[in-house]
Protein backbone atom coordinates (compact mmCIF):
# COMPACT_ATOMS: atom_id res chain seq x y z
CA UNK A 1 0.00 0.00 0.00
CA UNK A 2 1.30 3.47 -1.09
CA UNK A 3 2.09 5.97 1.83
CA UNK A 4 0.76 9.24 1.57
CA UNK A 5 3.24 12.41 1.03
CA UNK A 6 4.47 13.14 4.88
CA UNK A 7 2.36 17.18 4.08
CA UNK A 8 -0.48 15.33 3.57
CA UNK A 9 -0.46 13.13 6.77
CA UNK A 10 0.96 16.20 8.91
CA UNK A 11 -2.45 18.40 7.55
CA UNK A 12 -4.64 15.60 8.88
CA UNK A 13 -2.90 15.26 12.31
CA UNK A 14 -3.15 18.62 12.49
CA UNK A 15 -7.33 18.30 11.18
CA UNK A 16 -7.61 15.13 13.86
CA UNK A 17 -6.40 17.31 16.58
CA UNK A 18 -8.66 20.32 15.98
CA UNK A 19 -11.77 18.15 16.16
CA UNK A 20 -10.00 16.53 19.42
CA UNK A 21 -9.81 19.80 20.72
CA UNK A 22 -13.25 20.89 19.84
CA UNK A 23 -14.66 17.21 21.71
CA UNK A 24 -12.43 17.68 24.72
CA UNK A 25 -14.04 21.29 25.05
CA UNK A 26 -17.62 20.20 24.22
CA UNK A 27 -17.84 22.57 21.25
CA UNK A 28 -18.04 19.79 18.24
CA UNK A 29 -21.88 19.77 17.76
CA UNK A 30 -22.87 16.66 15.64
CA UNK A 31 -24.52 17.39 12.40
CA UNK A 32 -23.70 21.11 12.64
CA UNK A 33 -19.28 21.36 13.23
CA UNK A 34 -18.53 18.90 10.42
CA UNK A 35 -20.46 21.43 7.84
CA UNK A 36 -18.53 24.08 9.02
CA UNK A 37 -15.32 22.91 8.89
CA UNK A 38 -15.62 21.21 5.28
CA UNK A 39 -16.31 24.56 4.42
CA UNK A 40 -13.29 26.43 6.57
CA UNK A 41 -11.16 23.37 4.94
CA UNK A 42 -12.68 23.22 1.80
CA UNK A 43 -12.72 19.30 1.61
CA UNK A 44 -15.81 17.02 1.13
CA UNK A 45 -18.26 16.48 4.31
CA UNK A 46 -17.54 12.64 4.19
CA UNK A 47 -14.20 13.38 4.33
CA UNK A 48 -14.75 15.95 7.56
CA UNK A 49 -16.39 12.85 8.70
CA UNK A 50 -14.27 10.45 8.26
CA UNK A 51 -11.44 12.41 10.17
CA UNK A 52 -14.03 13.49 12.59
CA UNK A 53 -14.42 9.18 13.51
CA UNK A 54 -10.49 8.95 13.58
CA UNK A 55 -10.64 11.67 16.55
CA UNK A 56 -13.61 10.24 18.34
CA UNK A 57 -11.71 7.20 18.71
CA UNK A 58 -8.57 9.09 20.39
CA UNK A 59 -11.19 11.16 23.07
CA UNK A 60 -13.05 7.80 23.52
CA UNK A 61 -9.51 6.08 24.76
CA UNK A 62 -8.26 9.58 26.39
CA UNK A 63 -11.79 9.17 28.46
CA UNK A 64 -10.57 5.82 29.95
CA UNK A 65 -7.69 7.71 32.15
CA UNK A 66 -8.71 9.18 34.14
CA UNK A 67 -5.79 11.65 35.24
CA UNK A 68 -5.58 12.77 31.61
CA UNK A 69 -9.06 13.58 31.17
CA UNK A 70 -9.26 15.64 34.17
CA UNK A 71 -8.35 19.02 33.32
CA UNK A 72 -10.87 19.00 30.39
CA UNK A 73 -13.78 17.96 32.22
CA UNK A 74 -12.98 20.33 34.83
CA UNK A 75 -12.86 22.98 32.69
CA UNK A 76 -15.95 22.25 31.09
CA UNK A 77 -17.27 21.73 34.70
CA UNK A 78 -16.34 25.44 35.61
CA UNK A 79 -18.43 26.88 32.10
CA UNK A 80 -21.40 24.56 33.51
CA UNK A 81 -20.95 26.88 36.91
CA UNK A 82 -20.92 30.00 35.16
CA UNK A 83 -23.68 29.50 32.67
CA UNK A 84 -25.85 27.93 35.31
CA UNK A 85 -24.72 30.83 37.71
CA UNK A 86 -25.59 33.56 34.72
CA UNK A 87 -29.14 31.48 34.30
CA UNK A 88 -30.12 31.60 37.77
CA UNK A 89 -29.99 27.85 37.97
CA UNK A 90 -28.30 27.22 41.22
CA UNK A 91 -29.11 23.98 41.73
CA UNK A 92 -27.03 23.38 38.44
CA UNK A 93 -25.01 25.39 39.96
CA UNK A 94 -24.31 23.29 43.42
CA UNK A 95 -24.57 19.86 41.03
CA UNK A 96 -21.49 21.28 38.98
CA UNK A 97 -19.58 22.58 41.92
CA UNK A 98 -20.23 19.03 43.82
CA UNK A 99 -18.72 17.39 41.15
CA UNK A 100 -15.90 19.66 40.60
CA UNK A 101 -14.74 19.15 43.79
CA UNK A 102 -15.43 15.67 43.73
CA UNK A 103 -12.79 15.43 41.11
CA UNK A 104 -10.41 17.37 43.05
CA UNK A 105 -10.60 15.02 45.67
CA UNK A 106 -11.59 17.85 47.78
CA UNK A 107 -13.87 16.84 50.89
CA UNK A 108 -16.27 18.54 53.03
CA UNK A 109 -14.83 19.81 56.58
CA UNK A 110 -15.86 17.04 59.04
CA UNK A 111 -18.88 18.55 61.14
CA UNK A 112 -19.06 18.89 65.26
CA UNK A 113 -21.65 19.02 67.42
CA UNK A 114 -21.53 20.58 70.56
CA UNK A 115 -24.74 20.86 72.73
CA UNK A 116 -24.66 23.50 75.04
CA UNK A 117 -27.66 25.34 76.89
CA UNK A 118 -26.26 28.94 75.63
CA UNK A 119 -28.23 30.36 78.80
CA UNK A 120 -25.64 28.78 80.87
CA UNK A 121 -22.41 29.86 79.46
CA UNK A 122 -20.70 33.01 79.29
CA UNK A 123 -19.20 33.98 74.96
CA UNK A 124 -15.62 33.15 76.32
CA UNK A 125 -16.82 30.11 77.68
CA UNK A 126 -17.89 29.11 74.82
CA UNK A 127 -14.91 29.99 73.01
CA UNK A 128 -13.01 27.33 75.12
CA UNK A 129 -15.84 25.07 74.54
CA UNK A 130 -15.41 25.15 70.65
CA UNK A 131 -11.63 25.23 70.89
CA UNK A 132 -11.71 22.05 73.05
CA UNK A 133 -14.46 19.97 70.87
CA UNK A 134 -12.87 21.11 68.02
CA UNK A 135 -9.22 20.41 68.79
CA UNK A 136 -7.91 24.14 67.97
CA UNK A 137 -6.57 24.97 71.08
CA UNK A 138 -7.44 28.92 71.74
CA UNK A 139 -9.71 30.92 69.43
CA UNK A 140 -9.23 34.29 69.25
CA UNK A 141 -11.57 36.45 70.85
CA UNK A 142 -13.96 37.70 68.18
CA UNK A 143 -13.60 41.81 67.43
CA UNK A 144 -16.72 42.14 69.33
CA UNK A 145 -17.21 42.67 72.64
CA UNK A 146 -18.31 39.64 74.54
CA UNK A 147 -21.84 41.78 75.75
CA UNK A 148 -22.85 42.20 71.78
CA UNK A 149 -23.55 38.71 70.53
CA UNK A 150 -26.97 39.01 69.31
CA UNK A 151 -27.80 40.05 66.02
CA UNK A 152 -25.89 41.23 62.69
CA UNK A 153 -23.18 43.38 62.89
CA UNK A 154 -25.19 46.33 61.69
CA UNK A 155 -27.24 46.12 65.22
CA UNK A 156 -24.15 45.27 67.32
CA UNK A 157 -23.71 47.78 70.30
Amino acid sequence: MKKKPKALRTVTRMRVEHICGLMREMEFKTGITYKTLAKEWSISQDRVKQLTAMASKIVIAEVTDPERVKPDLCKVLMRCVHEAAAAKKYNDVASCARVYAEILGVKNAPQTVVNVNAGDITPADARAILARELGTGAMPKPETDDTAIAGPPHERH
